[in-house]
């Protein structure tokens, strides 16, 4: 029994106390190091906060060696959980290396780090440059409040298992590139299997990252809003041979997960570049190129071409300098309205373009660009449909198309094709009140954006509507108007002008308003550049009035007028029957005037007779007839009787102006015969050239008889 005790106990003994064997001294250290740790009772990492007033950040250093290890020989996930009390910019170093930043300000977050983020931050924390300063780091510099008042937690722990990738099989990547200049854009890509393949076969496979244009560009890759150091760079070279490091650190984020999702969400990259980029990125497996000297060869260069292959397409082949081609469009225009007219252009080398119809252009770009795809509906379509009916000697029914390339060959082509409706942005949803405010400081021109498709379409719907451009600047102004960076329409504003818009340039405005492109894919809004030789402030108002036509004046013109014109001709026809009736009481008038005097000559002369004849009388012998004498008087009598019926007959026919004249007629008769009784002296002294006999008297008698029988 004793024996049997002993031997237990030494059986017991080598598992306490084991044979020491042949170990390099890391992995003995780290064994030590791991019992121990295994042994305490905490396995938290230490953590020390200091902040730094004068760069206004916290920082929050973790002595983790421990705990990585623990993680490592555990197989385990290391998680990061931050909390901030205000949005802050994180970034991690190790090492003075920088591990991960922030894309975006963080308020809380929570990142798991897989094996691989485990296994490459134990070797780096072992690494000799590391021994004293192996601690992880974490600057958080708050975006908007004080650092005063700004405080941030983080805590390290651990979780058993990785999230794996969703697409490991795949082994090829393409993302369509669409930005303008001086931004950054961020692009899904999945290429968690062309990385572990070019990882695991990494003797005969390399990843490979191809770029369609050349102009430069910056690539980063993120994950879970965390971006690492590694940059990426194209300039004039089309593809870029990733290294193992870098396939390491892509794997890495593929091993990260954010917060606590359950399916990958995948690995982006993060495109810079100060030029507006139309372009494809492509991620794909090669086999590792052998770096030798490779044989001469002898090659005959294609001659440079432009062909029209079929109705619409047009290709190119080592262009060099200015092309010209007619393309004819009308088996495209024919089309419904669930339609677009598409014009893909593509070239290897930067050109320029323009869509000619009888010398003037249609659309154009003059800035020199590589990939384009434009899309025309709306009012494109009957407004190209009427341009092709019109046959001229040189193009007939055609458009011309000249586009002109740089000194270096361009491959390429131009596409015309009918294509469905692209997805598009309406703008009119924007609610805008047609105002722009105008502050620029710097000479450059400046672009604004209205969406004016509510106005446009109304001006061009009621043609009653008129559309006005209203400018209050503090300097005279040159407006382009276009899109998609298309060659723009200028025109030149004063400083206070109202400016109507006629229905060329609004039909202009209403196509821009129904062009897109890969870049712009708003509907009802189109491009308004500012340009001015000093700094100018303001606004500019677009508005519609609505003024009486004038068509509308023209029949209240020719009432007025035919009013004007009936009151003349009634003024005028008076008048001319005033000056009938004046000339007719005129020439009556002057017949009165005529006979009254013609009688009271008569009477007068019978007077001077009568006065004769008592002269006589006295003289010749009282045996004398006096029955002569009787019949002078009759014949007076009748004369006075003639006299007073023809006035009876004026009175009664002519108007009152006549008849005043006849009552006023008498008494002058009267007035000439008492005169004539009252100067018998006078009387007899007119009459002394003659005698008056019986004979007179007759005669008398039978004039006014007469003249009695006429006026009846």
């Amino acid at each position: 029994m004793k024996h049997f005790m002993m031997i237990f106990c030494c059986f017991i003994l080598l598992f306490i106390f084991p044979l020491p064997c042949k170990t390099s001294t890391l992995q003995t250290n780290n064994a030590v190091k791991l019992q121990k740790f295994l042994n305490t009772k905490s396995v938290l990492p230490h953590s020390v906060k200091r902040r730094d007033v004068k760069n206004d950040e916290l920082k929050i250093s973790f002595d983790w060696q421990r705990y990585v290890d623990y993680a490592f020989h555990t197989n385990e996930s290391l998680v990061l959980e931050i909390i901030n009390n205000y949005p802050a910019h994180i970034t991690f170093y190790c090492c003075g290396e920088l591990l991960l930043e922030s894309v975006s300000p963080i308020v809380n977050s929570s990142t798991s780090l897989g094996p691989f983020w485990v296994e490459y931050l134990r070797q780096l924390v072992y690494e000799k440059r590391c021994s004293q300063d192996n601690k992880l780091v974490m600057i958080a510099i708050p975006a908007n409040q004080p650092s005063s008042s700004f405080e941030a937690t983080v805590n390290l722990t651990r979780f058993k298992g990785c999230l794996a990738s969703q697409h490991i099989n795949s082994e090829f990547e393409e993302v369509n590139i669409r930005q303008d200049a001086n931004r950054v854009g961020i692009y899904n890509v999945e290429i968690a299997g062309i990385v572990t393949k070019a990882l695991t076969h990494k003797t005969t496979e390399q990843m490979v990252i191809s770029y369609g244009s050349r102009k430069p560009i910056s690539l980063r890759f993120l994950k879970c809003n965390l971006l690492i150091k590694e940059i990426i760079t194209f300039n004039s070279k089309e593809h870029y041979e990733v290294d193992e490091n870098l396939l390491n650190k892509i794997k890495m984020l593929d091993q990260t997960i954010c917060g606590a999702e359950s399916i990958d969400s995948g690995i982006s990259v993060m495109v810079i570049s100060d030029h507006r980029l139309v372009t494809t990125l492509k991620f794909y497996l090669q086999p590792v190129t052998v770096t030798t000297q490779p044989p001469e060869t002898t090659t005959t260069e294609v001659p440079a071409t432009i062909n029209v292959e079929e109705p619409g397409m047009i290709r190119f082949l080592n262009w060099v300098g200015e092309g010209k081609v007619v393309v004819d469009l009308r088996h495209i225009l024919n089309i419904s309205s669930n339609l677009m007219i598409m014009l893909d252009i593509y070239s290897s080398a930067p050109i320029t373009f323009a869509l000619e119809k009888q010398h003037c252009e249609l659309i154009g770009r003059s800035i020199p660009f590589e990939e384009e795809q434009f899309y025309f509906a709306g009012p494109w379509m009957p407004h190209l449909t009427r341009l092709s009916e019109i046959a001229t000697s040189d193009e007939v029914h055609n458009f011309t198309l000249i586009f002109s390339t740089s000194e270096k060959k361009a491959t390429g082509h131009f596409r015309f094709a009918q294509t469905k409706w692209i997805k598009i942005q309406d703008a009119r949803k924007m609610n805008t009140d047609g105002i722009i405010n105008i502050h620029q400081d710097s000479m450059y021109p400046v672009s604004y954006y209205p969406a004016l498709g509510n106005l446009i379409d109304d001006a061009i719907q009621n043609h009653s509507l008129t559309l006005r451009l209203s400018s209050h600047l503090s300097e005279m102004i040159n407006i382009g108007l276009g899109k998609c960076e298309i060659n723009m329409v200028v025109i030149q504003l004063n400083r206070t002008e109202s400016l109507s818009i006629g229905a060329d340039l609004l039909e202009h405005i209403d196509r821009m308003n129904n062009l897109y492109c890969i870049s712009d894919r708003n509907s009802g809004r189109f491009d308004l550049t500012v340009s001015s030789a000093n700094p100018v402030n303001g606004t500019l108002r677009f508005e519609v009035d609505n003024p009486i036509e004038i068509k509308e004046l023209v029949p209240v013109y020719t009432y007025i007028a035919g009013i004007i014109f009936v009151l003349f001709a009634v003024t005028g026809f008076s008048f001319f029957l005033l000056q009938c009736r004046r000339k007719r009481v005129q020439r009556i008038l002057r017949k009165k005037n005529a006979v009254m005097e013609f009688e009271n000559i008569r009477l007068i002369n019978l007077f001077n007779a009568m006065d004769n004849s008592e002269e006589v009388a006295n003289v010749q012998s009282s045996s004398e007839s006096h029955s002569d004498i009787t019949k002078q008087l009759d014949a007076i009598d009748q004369v006075r009787d003639g006299i007073g019926r023809q006035e009876e007959i004026g009175m009664s026919n002519d108007s009152d102006p006549v008849c005043f004249s006849q009552q006023s007629q008498p008494s002058s008769s009267v007035w000439v015969v008492n005169d004539s009784f009252g100067r018998k002296n006078t009387v007899s002294e007119l009459s002394q050239s003659g005698e008056m006999n019986t004979d007179v008297a007759h005669h008398d008698e039978t004039d006014s008889n007469r003249h009695e029988d006429s006026m009846e």
